[in-house]
């Protein structure tokens, strides 16, 4: 008996000490063994789970507070905390609370795969709007910009500065096409040839002129321009001025035959005139392969003109107003000023005797030849044997003391090209 009670001391204080340290209920060995002591007789063990309870009463007593009772009115079994904490083994399993937790998370707020597709699809469709929304406002915004650019552009066009365009921006385009058998090149460099050139002009195009008494920037002259293309080695490429276009080129004949080439000069314009205070300087000189100077040829064009001042000069004596009158390529310092003795032309020209002459020529004084038609400046002629080269000089500009140089031109524009074709 003794030894009986030792054992149910020694299982209650370890069940004691247990539940002091917070470890799980008595196993079913435990309870064996406390009903030993008691002096009944052992029940035999089952296979039976042991969380099975003994079911609670369906009255809690009158001792326990609110929450006991409500744990003890459970049956068990149950789905309450207390019925699988008790299962448990006391509920004090850190991971099947934070099960518990995460299960009852879950429950609380149950995922619907409609609803978020739902949702998806609303917000995308609200991303799409905005930025729809956004590229309507920057366009609307780039058309302004641009209106009000366009609009400073033409009143700065025709208030500051005549512009030239040729072609694009100033520039003039060149090209060369060869049928047959027969094959040119062109070159800006002498070691690139290709079918077609693009000479780039300056910015803008303003009244400049040839004769050197006018202040400013000034051509170079007929004298000055054959003297460049004599040499062995003419300069080459773009060279422009401030307010003019000058550019020297190359045509090759690469092909195996000798190439009649016809060129022509382009001319397009607008409704202001302008092309009538233009002056194209073209200058050409033939070499062989052995680059030895053989022709050099220079002359100045310009369109005819309507203006009766230059009637009865000595270039028009037996021309009409029907059939224009040939320019002059620059004119004589105050011929645009009608208190000026030299605004009457035909009486400047009775005071040019001797060397007065000859200074008025090397001024610009002189005849032009007139521009080939309202779509050419001139059309021409040659023939290329094989290897052989031509020198090509081009010089543009609005000649200020034309008298067809007027603001009724500001705005207006010329488009001039080249054209070569071989045969």
């Amino acid at each position: 008996m003794a030894e009986e009670e030792k054992t149910k001391v020694q299982s209650e204080g370890e069940e004691n000490s247990k539940s002091a340290d917070g470890q799980s209920a008595p196993s079913s060995d435990t309870l064996e063994t406390k009903q030993s002591a008691s002096g009944s007789s052992a029940p035999e063990k089952t296979d039976a789970p042991s969380d099975n309870k003994t079911p609670a009463p369906d009255t809690a007593p009158d001792n326990l507070d609110d929450s006991d009772k409500a744990d003890a009115s459970n049956p068990a079994g149950g789905e309450s905390d207390t019925s699988d904490n008790a299962a448990d083994g006391g509920g004090n399993d850190p991971d099947k609370k934070g099960k518990k937790g995460k299960k009852g998370k879950d429950e609380e707020s149950p995922q619907n795969p409609k609803s978020n597709a739902k949702m998806q699809k609303e917000w995308e469709d609200s991303i799409v709007a905005s930025k729809k929304v956004k590229r309507e406002e920057i366009r609307r915004k780039f058309k302004q910009a641009i209106v009000i650019m366009l609009v400073f552009a033409l009143v700065v066009t025709s208030v500051v500065y005549v512009m030239l365009l040729f072609v694009q921006e100033n520039n003039v385009r060149i090209t060369a096409k060869s049928q047959q058998d027969k094959s040119i090149s062109l070159s800006l460099d002498g070691s690139m040839w290709t079918p077609y050139l693009n000479a780039e002009g300056p910015d803008k195009i303003w009244n400049i002129s040839y004769n050197p008494i006018y202040k400013g920037e000034h051509t170079e002259t007929m004298a000055q321009v054959r003297e460049r293309l004599c040499i062995a080695s003419p300069e080459l490429g773009v060279i422009n001025g401030e307010n003019y276009i000058r550019f020297v080129f190359l045509v090759k004949n690469t092909g195996k035959f000798d190439a009649d080439i016809d060129y022509v000069m382009t001319l397009d314009n607008d409704d202001r005139n302008l092309q009538d205070a233009v002056r194209v300087m073209w200058a050409e000189s033939f070499k062989s392969s052995d680059l030895t100077a053989e022709q050099t040829n220079v002359e100045v064009y310009a369109a005819l003109s309507r203006n009766p001042r230059l009637a009865d000069t000595n270039i028009n004596y037996n021309r009409t107003p029907e059939m224009g009158y040939l320019e002059y390529c620059a004119y004589p310092l105050g011929s645009d000023d009608p208190k000026s003795s030299t605004y009457d032309l035909r009486a400047y020209e009775r005071t040019l005797t001797g060397s007065a002459y000859d200074e008025a020529q090397e001024a610009g004084y002189f005849a032009t030849t007139p521009f080939e038609s309202d779509e050419a400046v001139f059309k021409r002629h040659t023939v290329l044997a094989v290897g052989d080269i031509m020198y090509c000089y081009v010089c543009i500009w609005l000649e200020g003391s034309d008298f067809d140089c007027v603001d009724s031109a500001l705005g207006g524009f010329v488009k001039l090209g080249i054209d070569f074709v071989s045969y």
